[in-house]
C-alpha cells in the first residue's frame, strides 16, 4: 500500500486539483491507520463549494475526522482512577 500511497501522492503534486486522486489517497492513508495524513490529502477541498459538488469528498472528510476524534477520546482516562492512578 506504501507504493500505492506515494503514486497517489505524485498524482496529487502533479495535478493538485485532481479530486479523485485526492480521495484516493485519503483512503489508503486512513486504511494505513494515519487520519491525520488522511485529512491532509484532502486540505484543498476544504472549500465549502468543494465539499457541497463533490458528496464523496465530503464523506471522506467526515469519516477522517471522526476517526481523529475516536482515536483522541479513546486516549482519555475512562475513570476517575486512571485520572489519579488509584
Amino acid at each position: 500500500m506504501d507504493v500505492a500511497v506515494r503514486s497517489y501522492r505524485k498524482v496529487v503534486e502533479m495535478a493538485p486539483l485532481h479530486l479523485e486522486a485526492r480521495l484516493s489517497l485519503s483512503t489508503l492513508q486512513q486504511q494505513l491507520g494515519r487520519p491525520e495524513r488522511a485529512l491532509e490529502a484532502l486540505e484543498s477541498m476544504y472549500d465549502p463549494e468543494t465539499l457541497a459538488q463533490d458528496s464523496s469528498a465530503a464523506q471522506q472528510v467526515c469519516v477522517c475526522s471522526f476517526h481523529m476524534l475516536f482515536d483522541y477520546f479513546s486516549a482519555l482516562p475512562k475513570t476517575i482512577e486512571d485520572v489519579y492512578c488509584i
